[in-house]
Parts: structure tokens; C-alpha cells; sequence
């Protein structure tokens, strides 16, 4: 699914679909479009159809002190030591990282994000990172460890309220990296692959002029089997309301188990 459409449009569109819970999320949304009411640099009017839901619309941008924030969260590789027959996998960090002006009108950020228990891989899954993900021109790449993953979720997040309780039931690991990957492109926008995916020849080729992704993406899923938007891959940028909704999804239905030891 390629996105192109204004965001409040697309959330007013997810929230009044026939689903109990699309009911449910939009009293949350509307807290959330309440605290960025003051300091939004644009505001948009809506249809009297939305409702209360969204009055207004932030132009949200990848920033500068949101790569310094990056670089912070996925820490050091200095202390990294890894076992022998294991690859140390560091981030790739290109110059137009640091220069958000580069390009201007870009909605996602040529920035990939990946997760994993630890930085020590194969050498299979190395050269996947550092080659095949590595081989794309302008895109840096980060990878997130169990205690970068941590870092961004013990946040406390006013738009996501009960993150913090819903953190207490997270006993698996991989459940962990399912919210995570969501939060962190709600917040940062760009891409994020499982470790074991890989680009085709027609997602990006700069010399080919070739991008999957285009200036004017708003967001961008595989379409799974079962006709639903992927979750091994996707890319958004940031602050995109279907990130929002799948992070209140992911809690609605993590607090709605009677066991999470099943």
C-alpha cells in the first residue's frame, strides 16, 4: 500500500471504519491532536464529518536533534565484543543523515531501522545488513539492540499514556519488537525490515532512477497473503497516523489477553 494522502485524512478514514475498537482509539487521538494543538505550525479545518477527531494538522519532519536522538538510542559499538564465529554489526551512517535539509520535500527519511537481540550475527545475516541493505545509496541503516529497544520504550510517551503498564505484560521478547517497531517509526519516520528480508533490483536504484518510495510517500506496506498491511516491512514517515493506530492496536490487544504466558 503506497500512501499519498493527507494524514488526518487517512486517520479519519481508519477511525470511522465499521471496527469496534477504530471507535475506542478515536478518544485517544483526540488527546493526542489536543497537545500538539499549541505549538502545530499548521492548521487545518476539517469537515463537521470528523467530528471533534482531528483540529489540526502538524507538518511533522524528520529534524536534526531527531538524528541526535537516534544515535543516542542505538548507543556506542565501542565496548561491543563478540563471540568467535559471530560478526559485529555496526550502523551505517551516511552525510545526509545529519543534513535533514537534503532532501527538503522527502516525507520518509532514507533512514532503515532494524532490530535484534544483539549486534553479534552470522555472517549470513551480517553481509544481509551491511551489504545488501548497506549497498543502497543515501540510506543509513541502524540497528537496535535488546537495550536500545529498551531505551526508546521506557520513555514516557503523553500519546501513548499506558505504554509504561502494557511494558509490564511484554515477557517475550519478539512481543517487545513488534511495539517497538511501530513506536519508533511513529516517532522518527523511515523504514523498518526484519534482519532476514532483502531489497529487490526495483526498490531503489539511484543511477536506474528506480525508488520504491518517492518524494511524495507517505507510507508504504507488502501486502500480505491475507490481504493485510505487512509487518516484517514498512515505511512511514514521521508521526503518520497509522503508526499511532498500530501502536494503540498492538496495546489494545496485549491488554485485552487473560495470560500472557500462553
Amino acid at each position: 500500500y503506497r500512501s499519498t494522502l493527507p494524514r488526518v485524512v487517512i486517520a479519519c478514514l481508519l477511525l470511522f471504519m465499521n471496527f469496534p475498537f477504530f471507535r475506542e482509539v478515536s478518544k485517544i487521538f483526540d488527546a493526542y491532536v489536543d497537545s500538539i494543538h499549541d505549538h502545530s505550525s499548521a492548521a487545518t479545518t476539517l469537515s463537521d464529518d470528523c467530528g471533534s477527531f482531528a483540529k489540526t494538522q502538524k507538518k511533522f519532519t524528520f529534524e536534526r536533534s531527531d538524528a541526535q536522538e537516534i544515535l543516542d538510542l542505538v548507543g556506542s559499538t565501542d565496548n561491543y565484543t563478540c563471540p568467535e564465529g559471530l560478526v559485529l554489526v555496526k550502523d551505517i551512517i551516511r552525510p545526509s543523515f545529519y543534513n535533514v535539509s537534503i532532501p527538503n520535500n522527502r516525507k520518509i527519511p532514507k533512514v532503515i531501522h532494524v532490530t535484534s537481540k544483539t549486534r553479534c550475527m552470522t555472517d549470513q545475516f551480517a553481509n544481509n545488513i551491511l551489504n545488501r541493505w548497506g549497498g543502497l545509496d543515501d540510506h543509513s541503516i541502524f540497528l537496535h539492540d535488546d537495550e536500545a529497544v529498551d531505551r526508546l520504550l521506557s520513555r514516557k510517551w503523553k500519546e501513548f499514556p499506558h505504554l509504561q503498564d502494557g511494558m509490564k505484560c511484554l515477557v517475550s521478547g519478539a512481543a517487545k519488537a513488534d511495539l517497538w517497531r511501530y513506536v519508533m517509526i511513529w516517532e522518527y519516520g523511515g523504514i523498518y525490515t526484519d534482519i532476514d528480508n532483502g531489497p529487490g533490483p526495483m526498490f531503489y536504484n539511484a543511477s536506474a532512477n528506480i525508488s520504491a518510495i518517492e518524494e511524495d510517500t507517505d507510507a508504504l506496506f507488502e501486502q500480505e497473503y491475507g490481504k493485510f498491511p505487512s509487518q516484517y516491512f514498512f515505511a512511514a514517515s514521521p508521526h503518520h497516523p497509522v503508526m499511532y493506530y498500530s501502536v494503540q492496536h498492538t496495546m489494545a490487544r496485549l491488554f485485552g489477553l487473560e495470560s500472557v504466558k500462553d
